[in-house]
């Protein structure tokens, strides 16, 4: 099974090599797409690939995340990417709200180095699996993880995981129609300055949070209680849900004195004044 099996041993072989390969240069269009993208989720689920300097194992079936480091077509996420980790430096702090597979915190651990910390939070049971082997792939040390979701309490919630799109999972009962690929799951919840003291964290350089409209419930009461030293020096949300929101987070950060260096579709790039 590809789970039991170390890092460059999931490759697509044969038919599967030649048909990932179409579909990666586009040679595969039209109604063809589709079955050819089947025979392929089929044949080689999980796939070993080296992106940016990194070992990762993604999975093209369930989860957009590792369908951008196959495929690399997304301009959104590699925005997204970029905004998070491209100013790290040897020894910064990075912490990842909604870790996901790990790209990001693989890419700010790359950024570190081992001097450096990185504080990795996912709540998906399967998720934290494949953020463990990323990470123990590319012999990370120096980063630490919390298996739970982030909110305005601890203790238990309710996960409403999607399983044909594990990014697309969230707390929030009606993030999506009920159906057939989404299955409720309990897991833990923590407050973000619980898991930060918890980490033992000093400062943190850079933040990142996407948890799927989740977000105000994370910060708003992390910059009501966390001292300012605390305070992330660049953040980047995802404000895509936004709508969701009980409380504008982005206005709350411009209220707490921080300033909108840059924002797309999807996010927001705020950085606090020295």
């Amino acid at each position: 099974m590809e789970e039991a099996a170390p890092w460059g041993q999931c490759h697509p072989r044969g038919m599967a090599a030649l048909a990932f390969a179409a579909l990666k240069h586009r040679l595969v269009r039209g109604a063809l797409k589709k079955p050819v993208y089947r025979f392929i989720q089929q044949r080689c689920p999980a796939q070993d690939v080296e992106f940016q300097g990194l070992k990762l194992r993604c999975h093209i079936s369930d989860n957009g995340p590792e369908r951008f480091v196959i495929f690399q077509e997304r301009r959104s996420a590699w925005d997204a990417l970029n905004m998070s980790v491209d100013r790290l430096r040897p020894g910064d702090t990075f912490v990842d709200v909604g870790a996901n597979f790990g790209l990001f915190s693989a890419m700010a651990a790359k950024k570190v180095g081992a001097e450096g910390r990185v504080v990795s939070i996912e709540p998906h049971p399967e998720l934290v699996r494949r953020l463990k082997f990323n990470m123990d792939a590319n012999g990370f040390r120096h980063v630490t993880i919390f298996e739970s979701a982030v909110g305005d309490k601890t203790g238990e919630a309710v996960l409403y995981a999607n399983t044909s799109s594990f990014a697309e999972s969230s707390l929030r009962a009606d993030a999506t129609q009920p159906r057939k690929d989404q299955k409720a799951t309990a897991v833990p919840i923590a407050t973000l300055l619980d898991i930060v003291e918890r980490a033992g964290l000093s400062r943190i350089d850079a933040l990142k949070i996407d948890i799927e409209g989740y977000e105000d419930r994370a910060l708003v009461p992390f910059f009501d209680t966390a001292p300012r030293g605390l305070w992330p020096k660049r953040l980047l949300l995802e404000t895509i849900h936004a709508d969701d929101w009980a409380t504008d987070c982005v206005s709350k950060l411009v209220g707490c004195g921080y300033a909108i260096e840059r924002r797309t579709q999807s996010d927001a790039l705020l950085v606090l004044p020295p």
